[in-house]
């Protein structure tokens, strides 16, 4: 028996298995991490990279712009790398990121398009789903980031966090670098723009109507010397305090087969 392969194997039907079914709900995948993408930044400025036929991110394209906003050596996002599955951000000592994310439909471009863009998904399947989750593999400093949901051009709701956990009562608290990963980071749909740990959001024109979505940003805020990696974004229903436990050895035990299977 292939003991890495089915490890891994089992490992991914735990982890989307416990999040797929909680009260039977149906998971909208916004990116999986699985289409490759490597996009470098030396010194202060800007790299853009579009990831076109991306049939595991939503809209099935994937923009990306890094910034590098203090020092002279590299930043670098690398998605899929190796075939890990995951998004990862490493900033060279002394330098400082932003990175953003967008999910607007297959267009070739870097530009906004919240207009037609994602061409009005429910993300709430049918309200079965509750909010927004990431999953956080690793990070070794305080990240803060942003997730901003768009109905139209000027109708928009942003969540802004830092690194959290879901406590066991399942509510959010801020984190701090001394967390352990991985973790769940879930947003609300009700309180998307509630103030968790890093300020709250902000709402534009009527706000997002999470079941008609034209596009998805996620900004990440990098400081120095970072090294961050995602496992996945997607809506999902609130885990059980115990669920999201078993999810986080799931999505461990997935990580560490894949990291064994790169080695070999």
């Amino acid at each position: 028996m292939n003991y890495l392969k089915t490890s891994t194997a089992a490992a991914g039907v735990i982890a989307y298995g416990l999040f797929a079914n909680v009260a039977g709900a149906v998971p909208v995948v916004i990116d999986d991490f699985t289409d490759s993408q490597t996009v470098v930044q030396t010194g202060v400025g800007s790299t853009t990279d579009i990831e076109t036929g991306a049939g595991g991110a939503i809209g099935g394209e994937r923009d990306v712009e890094l910034t590098v906003t203090g020092g002279t050596l590299d930043s670098r996002v690398r998605v899929n790398f190796a075939g890990s599955g995951r998004f990862s951000l490493s900033n060279a000592d002394g330098v400082t990121s932003t990175v953003l994310l967008q999910w607007d439909g297959v267009d070739g471009s870097s530009a906004l398009d919240a207009t037609t863009g994602l061409g009005g998904i429910d993300l709430t399947d049918s309200g079965s789903n509750l909010g927004i989750g990431i999953m956080v593999l690793s990070n070794d400093l305080l990240l803060t980031s942003e997730i901003r949901i768009y109905s139209s051009a000027t109708d928009f709701t942003t969540h802004v966090f830092e690194k959290g956990i879901v406590d066991s009562s399942g509510s959010i608290t801020p984190g701090d670098p001394t967390d352990d990963a991985p973790f769940l980071h879930f947003a609300p749909f009700l309180t998307f723009a509630a103030d968790i740990g890093a300020g709250a959001g902000t709402v534009g024109g009527s706000g997002a109507d999470f079941t008609s979505v034209t596009a998805i940003e996620l900004f990440i805020s990098g400081p120095a010397s970072i090294d961050l990696a995602l496992d996945f974004v997607t809506s999902t229903d609130v885990p059980e305090p115990a669920t999201l436990a078993l999810l986080g050895m799931g999505l461990a035990g997935l990580g560490f087969a894949r990291r064994r299977r790169t080695a070999k």
